[in-house]
C-alpha cells in the first residue's frame, strides 16, 4: 500500500465514481481502476462494488476510508508544518534608538538582521528618549531602546543593561573622592538640554539633592561631539579621578 493507491482509493469513494474521481485528479480512468485494484489485492478485501451508476463501498471499503482520509490528513498537515518551518520571514519592522546608541549598534544590528531574514525590511529611526515611548504607543515603531522608561501599562519593558553614572573633569580638577549627586551644585557641568535624557539616579528629575547644578554648557541627546569627545580625553589622560563614580546623596 503507498500514498497514490490510497488517494486514489479515497477519491473514488468520496465521488462514487471513477469517471468523477479522474476527471478531479485529472488522471486516465483505466489508471485509477489498476491503482484500486492493487489495493484490494493487497488487502485481500474487495473495497468497491462496481454498478452502472458508479461505485459503492463495502464494509471493508468504509473502514479504509476513515483510516485513508485520518492518514491523508495527516500527510496533508506534515507537509505545511514544513513548508512553514522552511519559509522565511518576510515584511517590515521598525527600531528607534537614541542617536548615540544608533550610532554604536545600527551598523551591527544591520547585518545581523539580514543574515537571519534576508527576506524582511529593517527600519532604524533615530530620536530622543523622552521621544521614543510615544512612538511606541502610536505604532509609529515597533520596538525601541529607551533610557530609563516610566512605566507605561500598554508597552512590555525589558531592562537590557545598567550603566555607571560618572562625573568626568580634567585632571587636576578631580575630586579626590566621588562625589555625592548633592555636591554636583558646586561644578559647572555639560549637561543635556532640558527634554533630553540624563539618567536619574536619585530617582528625581530636575536638581540633585534639593539643589539646581551649574550649567556651564547645554546639549541635546546627541552629545557625543567628536570634538567634544577628543577634548575629553585629552584632559582625563590616564590620571586618578578622570571618572569619579556618583554616590547617592
Amino acid at each position: 500500500m503507498n500514498l497514490t493507491q490510497l488517494e486514489t482509493f479515497v477519491h473514488v469513494a468520496e465521488h462514487g465514481s471513477f469517471s468523477k474521481a479522474a476527471m478531479v485528479l485529472g488522471v486516465a480512468q483505466p489508471a485509477l481502476s489498476r491503482q484500486v485494484r492493487a489495493l484490494e489485492t493487497e488487502l485481500h478485501e474487495t473495497l468497491l462494488l462496481r454498478n452502472g451508476r458508479g461505485v459503492e463501498l463495502t464494509e471493508a471499503g468504509r473502514r479504509l476510508l476513515q483510516h485513508g482520509q485520518d492518514i491523508l490528513n495527516l500527510v496533508s498537515h506534515a507537509k505545511d508544518d514544513l513548508r512553514a518551518r522552511r519559509s522565511e520571514p518576510v515584511g517590515q519592522i521598525t527600531i528607534a534608538m537614541p542617536p548615540t546608541l544608533a550610532r554604536l549598534h545600527t551598523l551591527a544590528l544591520i547585518r545581523a538582521f539580514q543574515a537571519e531574514m534576508p527576506q524582511a525590511r529593517l527600519t532604524i529611526m533615530e530620536g530622543f528618549s523622552v521621544h521614543l515611548t510615544e512612538w511606541l504607543l502610536t505604532g509609529r515603531t515597533d520596538l525601541a531602546l529607551v533610557y530609563n522608561p516610566e512605566p507605561v501599562p500598554a508597552l512590555e519593558i525589558l531592562p537590557l543593561r545598567r550603566e555607571r553614572l560618572c562625573l568626568v573633569s580634567p585632571k587636576d580638577q578631580a575630586p579626590a573622592r566621588p562625589p555625592t549627586l548633592s555636591q554636583l551644585s558646586r561644578y559647572p557641568l555639560v549637561m543635556p538640554q532640558r527634554g533630553a535624557h540624563l539618567p536619574r539616579a536619585d530617582g528625581a528629575g530636575g536638581g540633585h539633592g534639593g539643589r539646581a547644578a551649574r550649567r556651564a554648557m547645554g546639549g541635546g541627546e546627541r552629545t557625543g561631539d567628536p570634538g567634544l569627545r577628543r577634548r575629553r580625553h585629552r584632559s582625563c589622560g590616564a590620571g586618578r579621578g578622570c571618572a569619579a563614580d556618583l554616590r547617592a546623596a
